[in-house]
């Protein structure tokens, strides 16, 4: 007896299932960042002041190809902004060379910033880190002020991935330590499996149109 075109489809589509089962439980990788207050501090000068020394670090999986693209840190106290920044450098780089574009502030100290602090980045891979100093300082003048006392508890970070993930949190501490460190990380497919899904989709489609055309 002679398939029917839904018939013939889900045995199509039966076959891509159970090809899917086969290769296993859809495989996770850890997405996520590490953020550093003055940890390491590298420029002890003004570390502890109004200038203090941030690092990136992507603690995605190694190997899962999870890059951040884009970072912003939004100051918590609106009398306050971000002047300059100065000092970059990338201390761990392990696979494509990771640069850095700053689209705010700038590179000037002329007691003219702005309230948010926000770079693109490209070859930012997993186990890859990215540090510099900031200065804060208030709208008013270049008065110098705890950095402390102006960005916790309501600074608010925001990084996004490769793709398309975006973390973010609110930099919740007390003003009273030297360093500070801060984290987040999520549990999300691994490229290559989101690859095999998309693969198994575009089959189904193909057969669809394939079926529909023998009619």
């Amino acid at each position: 007896m002679a398939l029917t075109l839904k018939s013939k489809l889900a045995v199509a589509l039966m076959g891509s299932v159970a090809a899917l089962s086969l290769a296993g439980p859809a495989a996770a990788a850890v997405l996520g960042y590490q953020l550093t207050f003055n940890d390491p501090l590298f420029n002890t000068a003004n570390g502890a002041n109004n200038v203090p020394d941030l690092q990136l670090t992507n603690i995605s999986d190694m190997g899962s190809g999870f890059q951040i693209t884009d970072f912003n840190l939004t100051i918590g106290d609106i009398a306050f902004s971000f002047d300059f920044v100065r000092n970059e450098s990338a201390p761990i780089d392990t696979g494509d060379i990771l640069s850095a574009t700053l689209n705010a502030p700038d590179f000037n100290n002329n007691n003219v910033g702005t309230d948010f602090l926000d770079y693109d980045f490209l070859g930012f891979d997993p186990g890859d880190a990215w540090q510099f100093e900031v200065d804060v300082d208030p709208d008013a003048g270049p008065v110098v002020q705890d950095y402390r006392q102006i960005i916790f508890p309501t600074g608010v970070v925001e990084v996004t991935f490769s793709n398309g993930v975006m973390l973010s949190q609110t930099l919740d501490a007390l003003p009273n330590a030297d360093s500070y460190v801060f984290s987040q990380s999520i549990d999300v497919p691994e490229p290559s499996t989101l690859a095999l899904f998309g693969s198994f989709a575009l089959i189904g489609a193909g057969l669809s149109r394939r079926l529909r055309s023998k009619g």
